[in-house]
């Protein structure tokens, strides 16, 4: 089948820009480029939708003028139905929610879902409100078609749900690996714009300032490879409702000279091209992307081992793990990397050969366009079965 007959509509809530939207938007790029119509719905007309018009996108807004809002329901069918979409993919819980009801009132397409987080890595609070919006999504995926994994250990967990193995495939998130190439000349202008010297050893992450980035950790870290003697400095690029609490921590480690909160960052290579290494000390994720964008960028990784990040790089190769929680561990990884330039040369390389061996938007949406091939013969054949009864 010729996917450029067949029109898309991608489904996402669209309030912030996160890994996930980020992925959605890369998506209907690689489908751009493989002439495939694509559209954008969103419930919100905020960033996302920003930046998916200056990327010439076509972009579609049922806002949400409630919360739980009914009728986006009603009116996200009756888009699919005015422009005829015979396939509508859905992210995130509510853009799951919303758009698998409305892809089956909304004439003859196929529905497909992406699972991006396990239940502890949702941003939902509080914690009886998560486990609610975790069931009511597990229970909604059946509407699907097909439901897409972003990890192994996801679709594992799916499976245990009650998932049918032949209902769910895997594919990873994607960028645009073309977009973070390291650049020496930006690297000197990043640190110029941030005050950071060129003998200084930058440790730097990229991502909410919320309780489950464990931010706290990560300063706590600095403080102790500062002592140690490094002329360090910490990136922290990101905004949140945490902001001035950590600000307050870096104060009263006595490190806040040596911290820079960058706020939030549009140009994410930018910020990562001031970066030795990056660090995530997450006490929940599933997957994450920024961790590929800075392997991309060539940097080294040092996160604490949750979720799925396994399926993200590759310990002693690309960067390298330590226990949840373990700060000094996490700072003698990090002491080691300091000291020795060419581990950090090496495992930059790796991972950047890794990024684009499982990453890469091409590969990715190749990956995609497959899935959406399937659903569409397998409706195909179950129509042909019903006209010859």
């Amino acid at each position: 089948m010729r996917m450029g007959h067949v029109r898309v509509l991608q489904v996402t809530p669209g309030y912030k820009r996160r890994g996930a939207e980020s992925h959605v938007l890369n998506l209907m790029l690689g489908m751009r480029e493989r002439k495939v119509p694509v559209s954008l719905a969103l419930f919100y007309d905020e960033e996302v939708a920003q930046e998916a018009r200056s990327l010439g996108l076509d972009v579609h807004v049922i806002r949400k003028r409630v919360r739980g809002d009914p009728s986006v329901v009603f009116r996200l069918a009756k888009l699919i139905r005015q422009e005829r979409f015979q396939i509508v993919h859905t992210h995130l819980i509510n853009g799951n929610f919303y758009g698998r009801m409305a892809g089956r009132l909304g004439g003859k397409c196929c529905v497909l879902s992406t699972m991006h987080s396990h239940r502890e890595a949702l941003a939902v609070s509080p914690e009886w409100v998560k486990s609610l919006a975790y069931r009511q999504d597990i229970f909604m995926a059946r509407f699907s078609d097909k439901v897409i994994s972003v990890t192994e250990g996801l679709r594992a967990q799916l499976i245990k749900d009650g998932f049918s193995e032949n209902h769910i495939k895997v594919i990873p998130g994607c960028i645009d690996t073309d977009r973070y190439q390291p650049d020496r000349a930006d690297r000197e202008a990043s640190r110029k714009e941030f005050g950071i010297s060129d003998q200084e050893f930058v440790v730097g992450t990229v991502g909410g300032l919320v309780r489950e980035k464990r931010l706290d950790l990560l300063l706590q870290v600095a403080r102790e490879v500062l002592l140690a003697g490094v002329p360090a400095r910490i990136l922290i690029a990101g905004e949140g409702y945490l902001a001035d609490e950590l600000k307050e921590l870096a104060k009263g480690l006595e490190i806040e000279d040596k911290v820079i909160f960058a706020g939030w960052c549009s140009d994410v290579p930018h910020v990562v091209s001031a970066m030795d290494a990056f660090a995530l000390c997450s006490s929940t994720e599933t997957t994450s992307m920024v961790i590929v964008e800075a392997m991309a960028m060539r940097r080294p990784i040092v996160a604490m081992q949750v979720g799925d990040l396994a399926e993200t790089f590759t310990e002693g190769v690309s960067g390298h793990f330590v226990p949840s929680g373990d700060i000094h561990k996490m700072t003698e990884v990090l002491l080691r990397l300091y000291r020795d330039p060419e581990e950090r040369q090496r495992m930059g390389e790796e991972g950047r050969k890794e990024a684009l061996e499982k990453f890469s938007r091409g590969k990715v949406v190749a990956g995609v366009l497959q899935a959406y091939e399937e659903v569409l013969q397998a409706r195909r054949a179950r129509e042909h079965r019903g006209t010859t009864r």
